[in-house]
């Protein structure tokens, strides 16, 4: 509240001033605005796939774009986000967590033939988006063919829902006896072309064809019953209800001409006021405006940036009375996308080169052209400009119409009043370093949070990981798993003498019934297409093994370094159990039997015994009972390692440590203690290398090549004015193929390029 206080105070020391008092307003409220974005860091996830309409054994691949909000460039804050694939009862079938890179990520989904056929639902956002609005998640539905089970088929497309319409005032003021532009969106199965007609006391003043889901009407109401009347070619009618009209106030239209916006200022005040155009968090327009009547501004789109832009009418009293969202589309010309040729033969080599004035980041899919799924620009995603709020078909929307249903939008997109001076808050902390892994302690019997209490998580393996915790007063912990792992069990134990409960956070939301899903039915023309689909992907994974993808999680360092000493025991006699191990090979190590008890004790490198037991670790899972270890097949272990002095692990402090690895890092046969918890948790998919055929190196005559997805790349990097060259492969498939690169360039702009190009029978 004080920062908006503060620009109303700055406004009325603007009135009746000089031009350096104008230009000290203007600096004050771009700062403002620019403190605004910075204090209120928001994020949106904008993600592009390879196709939206799969079959049972095919491979969804997606590559993930985060952003900042306020301008669209890479968001370097969030190392994780969350993905998640729902059905059409929104319950998740599959999740997975994918690591960022400033800002960019990549992943896959295989589609199971468990899967029935449906709608399926991507769904992505990061922790930091969790504390924002629902309708900042990422959302995109897809359409999956089961062939191997029952489908509905209808016999043609399947019918629009009911016809809506409904009514915007652009700029958001309806004034009394000034001319109005309104706003027109039909959502629905209405026959175009339609009319629209405007009756004044049952008199038909003025009439309007209508051709498109958007129009734009223009009315100047006065005294009287005004009524509209939509009527389809079927003769069919419709009434949308007509806004209230006020009896003063400011009018804003801003009409997008060639190489100009006309902006359009009316009132019967003679008040000055003030026009402000906002872009990506920035101030790039101020000016004071006495408007008697009518003003009409003529704004260059060459000084307007690329992208959208609010433009917001205040009072001398900083109050919004209208704003307007505009666009100004990057310039197709900056980019090109061309093909050595336009037709090749199969399992011929095709060579793209891109070239772009301004450095871009895309995803790069080249897939044959069914025509199952129309592509439309990113800027069209519901994330992007969150079209989730329209009440007209976003899918319909197309370049020429979009400047009219930006108007629908009026004041909602920037809080120029309560948002200004409402902060964030961080309900869910943002994964700043990666994969956090956090949880509760508490209590069995109490359910209280057990507090200071000395925690440790282990993911068993070769190269295990092991990271120690204490417990902070609200018996909460905090892991930061900062490389990669497969989808396995985690150990996590809590030192503590109470029976104690443990409660994971892995950070995924609990519910998505925001979710908006569609029904689901297919056309008879699509069954030959899902018949071939079918059968091209039962091909390819019959050769699995050939063309598989290689994954990588990568060679975790383990926690403690280079060991003091290491017993390989392959290079000793072997022993069956660790007791005989402990007494005859690791002479640094000293076990003791008091009564029927074992206990181990490390010399350290002065060569004195430790006062206190060490850590002991199997496969980097912690052991507390000896007994069980001294008992266990030497057979089994292929090494023990030892640090000889004291060791302080994060919070924690070890006497030393034992770590005995076996050789499947997998504690095979080794008894797990009760109070250790094994739990299931999803990690971050691991790094991976996509097949692509080299036919000119490999021919590869015997094998099969009926791959419809000819290439991907989830994050092609194009420099200023320097050509990228894109080399793949045609299949055995012929047909119509086209070249899909999404993604965003160095202005934060969305930009889609497309190429199409032929594959002929040799």
């Amino acid at each position: 509240m004080k920062r908006f206080l503060s620009i109303i105070l700055i406004l009325n020391f603007y009135i009746g001033h000089s031009q350096d008092d104008e230009q000290f307003l203007f600096d004050q409220l771009s700062s403002q605005i620019s403190s605004y974005h910075k204090e209120n860091f928001r994020e949106l996830v904008f993600v592009t796939t390879n196709t939206r309409f799969l079959v049972s054994g095919e491979t969804l691949y997606f590559s993930i774009h985060c952003l900042n909000k306020a301008t669209y460039l890479p968001s370097g804050l969030s190392q994780l986000v969350y993905v998640v694939l729902l059905d059409e009862g929104k319950q998740v079938v599959m999740k997975s967590k994918i690591s960022l890179n400033n800002g960019r990520g990549y992943g896959d989904f295989f589609i199971p033939s468990s899967l029935s056929s449906g709608n399926y639902y991507l769904v992505a956002y990061t922790s930091l988006i969790r504390n924002q609005e629902l309708k900042d998640i990422f959302q995109m539905e897809l359409r999956v063919v089961n062939p191997f089970t029952p489908v509905q088929i209808l016999d043609g497309p399947n019918p629009r829902e009911d016809v809506d319409v409904k009514l915007f005032v652009e700029g958001n003021s309806y004034v009394k006896n000034l001319e109005n532009a309104l706003i027109c969106t039909i959502s629905g199965d209405f026959k175009y072309p339609g009319t629209m007609r405007i009756t004044k006391d049952n008199e038909v003043i003025n009439t309007f064809r209508v051709e498109d889901p958007v129009s734009r009407i223009s009315l100047t109401p006065t005294d009287g019953n005004y009524r509209l009347i939509l009527t389809d070619s079927t003769r069919k009618n419709y009434f949308p209800d007509l806004p209230e009209s006020e009896a003063g106030g400011f009018v804003l239209n801003i009409e997008d001409s060639n190489g100009y916006f006309a902006i359009s200022l009316r009132s019967s005040s003679k008040d000055p006021v003030f026009l402000i155009g906002v872009n990506k968090g920035l101030m790039i327009h101020f000016e004071k405006v006495e408007i008697d009547g009518e003003k009409v501004l003529v704004l260059p789109k060459e000084k307007v940036p690329a992208g959208i832009s609010n433009f917001i009418l205040v009072d001398s009293k900083a109050r919004k009375i209208a704003s307007r969202l505009i666009f100004n589309p990057p310039i197709e010309e900056k980019y090109s996308l061309i093909s050595d040729k336009q037709s090749y033969g199969t399992r011929e080599k095709v060579r793209l080169q891109v070239r772009s004035l301004l450095e871009s980041n895309f995803s790069v899919t080249v897939q044959k052209d069914d025509n199952t799924v129309k592509r439309k620009h990113p800027l069209f995603s519901k994330t992007y400009f969150r079209w989730n709020e329209l009440d007209a078909e976003w899918n319909h929307i197309e370049f020429e119409n979009l400047h009219h249903y930006l108007a629908t939008y009026g004041m909602r997109e920037f809080p120029w009043k309560s948002g200004i001076s409402t902060n964030l808050k961080y309900e869910y902390t943002p994964d700043f370093h990666g994969n956090f892994i956090t949880g509760i302690l508490k209590s069995s019997s109490t359910s209280n949070p057990i507090a200071d209490t000395e925690i440790h998580m282990s993911l068993p393996g070769i190269n295990f990981q092991f990271l120690s915790a204490k417990t902070n007063e609200s018996g909460e912990f905090y892991f930061n798993i900062s490389s990669t792992f497969e989808d396995k069990d985690l150990y996590i134990q809590a030192f503590t003498p109470e029976e104690y409960d443990l409660e994971l956070v892995d950070g995924f939301l609990e519910n998505y019934d925001f979710i908006e899903t569609t029904s689901f039915d297919l056309d008879t023309s699509l069954l030959k297409l899902i018949e071939k689909k079918s059968l091209y992907s039962q091909i390819e994974n019959a050769y699995y093994d050939v063309k598989k993808t290689i994954y990588s999680s990568g060679v975790n360092p383990l926690f403690y370094g280079q060991p003091d000493k290491v017993y390989i025991l392959d290079e000793y006699t072997r022993f069956p159990t660790m007791e005989d191990v402990f007494r005859e090979i690791t002479t640094s190590i000293m076990i003791r039997k008091r009564k029927d008890s074992y206990s181990l004790r490390i010399l350290d490198t002065e060569g004195e015994l430790e006062r206190f037991d060490p850590m002991v670790l199997m496969d980097g899972v912690p052991i507390k009972n000896i007994n069980d270890l001294v008992e266990y097949d030497a057979m089994e272990v292929d090494r023990v390692e030892v640090i000889r002095k004291k060791y302080y692990y994060g919070p924690v402090v070890f006497y030393g440590i034992i770590s005995i690895r076996t050789k499947e890092g997998n504690l095979r046969k080794f008894p797990i203690e009760d109070r250790l918890r094994k739990i299931s948790y999803t990690s971050m998919q691991p790094t991976r290398t996509y097949y692509k055929p080299d036919y000119e190196k490999d021919p590869a005559k015997r094998i099969p090549d009926y791959r419809e997805l000819l290439y991907w790349d989830h994050d092609l990097s194009i420099e200023r004015n320097r050509p990228a060259i894109i080399e793949f492969f045609t299949s055995d498939i012929p047909g119509s193929y086209r070249v899909w690169m999404e993604g965003f360039n160095e202005a934060g702009d969305p930009v889609l390029l497309t190429h199409a190009f032929e594959v002929k029978s040799n």
